[in-house]
């Protein structure tokens, strides 16, 4: 309750839901939460507990982003890419590509095709080549 707290006194509010009884009961079932400034929806970010070793992977193998305000932790862009097309919808195709025009250069192909190949899918349609 102390995190739900900090976010609600930091400016902060859920978007599931507002009690964090209610809040906890969501992340014990294996569902996410989503938080974002007072009156906006756009951007949020979902907190969730680890459900699976993927999970522990992408938290493992984090990047620290930093921004004048201080940092966050993002998964790997390289896990990012291979899940938003296992997805598959239209708009985490188009999530994947952006990520791959913005980051193609920088990105660990070894790593990337061994996602890929976890989540079986392929990305050369799209213009993913590894």
């Amino acid at each position: 309750m102390a995190l739900h707290r900090a976010l609600i006194d930091g400016g902060y509010e859920f978007l599931n839901a507002e009690r964090g009884e209610e809040l906890y009961d969501m992340l014990a079932n294996r569902m996410g939460i989503r938080v974002a400034q007072k009156s906006q929806v756009i951007p949020n970010i979902e907190l969730k507990f680890l459900k699976h070793d993927i999970d522990r992977c992408v938290l493992r193998d984090r990047l620290d982003v930093r921004i004048p305000e201080g940092q966050l932790y993002i998964s790997p862009l390289e896990i990012q890419i291979a899940y938003k097309l296992f997805l598959g919808s239209e708009k985490d195709i188009e999530d994947a590509l952006y990520l791959w025009e913005i980051f193609g250069d920088h990105l660990d192909l070894d790593r990337l095709r061994t996602w890929m190949n976890l989540f079986e899918v392929e990305g050369g349609d799209y213009g993913i080549l590894v």
